[in-house]
């Protein structure tokens, strides 16, 4: 009798870790639905340690890619999405109306799409790349080095390409205090650069 060897699966370690993601992902992203009014808005908290943003290399609907180095000077917020997740929908048409209210501003919003294929996202996407950059991380890696949790997930980046808000969860992002956060933060960088200037003359 021969000795019968024991079946191995063909395992990729890199299609494992992408598959747990998106189970975790989809699973905060249906627990929202059943959060009560008064927690359906998450809250944007500072990002503590001062700590600088992890690359971010992408390409945009058009196959050109981005990166961080050029919104260098520019208050960015960095959003995380995917069309099957709800809270992340709820949130597009503040995201719109934020990106119309500060489109003067040195302000911009990069919507990253996670795990989805271009071929496949709605065609609302094309309205949303009117107001914000939109990327595609098909594979999830930008959404893992980032540390996202749950989807939508959110960072602010100052001027500097550091964080300096972050939130997991929808976002109301064109209610004023929010919206005042943001031209704040401008203000901050505006002072910093002037006196960097003064300071070099």
């Amino acid at each position: 009798y021969g000795v019968a060897k024991r079946w191995q699966p063909d395992l990729n370690l890199k299609d494992i870790m992408t598959h747990i993601t998106k189970i975790i992902t989809s699973t905060l992203c249906i627990a929202a639905l059943f959060l009560p009014a008064w927690a359906s808005a998450a809250e944007l908290r500072e990002t503590t340690g001062n700590k600088a943003a992890p690359p971010l290399e992408l390409a945009d609907l058009n196959g050109r890619q981005h990166s961080l180095d050029v919104y260098a000077g520019k208050v960015l917020l960095v959003n995380f999405w995917a069309s099957w997740c709800h809270p992340c929908l709820q949130e597009i048409p503040e995201l719109i109306n934020l990106g119309k209210r500060l489109a003067d501003q040195p302000f911009a919003i990069i919507a990253v799409n996670v795990g989805e294929e271009k071929r496949k996202l709605p065609g609302f996407t094309k309205k949303m790349a009117e107001h914000m950059v939109m990327l595609l991380d098909p594979d999830s890696a930008a959404f893992e080095r980032w540390e996202g949790i749950g989807l939508p997930s959110s960072f602010v980046l100052d001027g500097t390409g550091r964080m300096h808000y972050e939130a997991y969860g929808p976002v109301n992002w064109d209610a004023e205090e929010i919206v005042n956060a943001f031209e704040q933060l401008m203000k901050e960088i505006a002072v910093t650069t002037t006196g960097s200037r003064d300071t070099a003359e």
